[in-house]
């Protein structure tokens, strides 16, 4: 490109340019205050939007957090009185059930009857024998006594 010469600017050429560009430099800084604006606003508006959002998502875990809570509360009601039950039922049978002692006493209750009809055992086969021989010996002793007695009475007769 070719360039033309041209005479050099004068003062009222450079204050006129300086005046369009105050000008132009006017209605750029107007329309960049309209354009922050208007993103001011779409941001608030937005902002509204997110806050409005949360404040739903908010409300909604809170309602589900409450729903749980209620929930663990029963299943904690549930629990403790499945806890008193069973302490109640571990009672009784704290109460009811045999110690080692209660044991040692009743085996030793044992082996005692054990050892007493173990005698009583040897006791029936043996004083049926000492009964048959005292039994032999009473009818000796009563056949002898009549005989006593009978030769007692021929010599009282004579």
């Amino acid at each position: 490109m070719e360039r033309k010469s041209q005479p050099p600017a004068s003062k009222a050429d450079l204050a006129a340019v300086k005046s369009e560009l105050k000008g132009d430099l006017a209605a750029v800084k107007s329309e960049l205050k309209a354009d922050l604006a208007a993103v001011k606003s779409e941001l608030k508006g937005d902002l509204a939007a997110v806050k409005s959002e949360l404040k739903g998502d908010l409300a909604a875990v809170k309602s589900e957090l409450k729903g749980d809570i209620a929930r663990l509360d029963v299943k904690t009601d549930r629990i403790a009185a499945e806890l008193v039950k069973t302490q109640g039922r571990m009672k009784a049978i704290e109460e009811t059930m045999a110690t080692k002692d209660d044991i040692g006493r009743v085996i030793k209750a044992i082996d005692a009857f054990a050892g007493k009809l173990e005698t009583y055992g040897r006791e029936t086969i043996l004083i049926p024998n000492a009964l048959d021989e005292h039994g032999k010996t009473l009818r000796s002793h009563g056949s002898k006594l009549d005989d006593h007695e009978r030769r007692l009475a021929e010599v009282e007769k004579t």
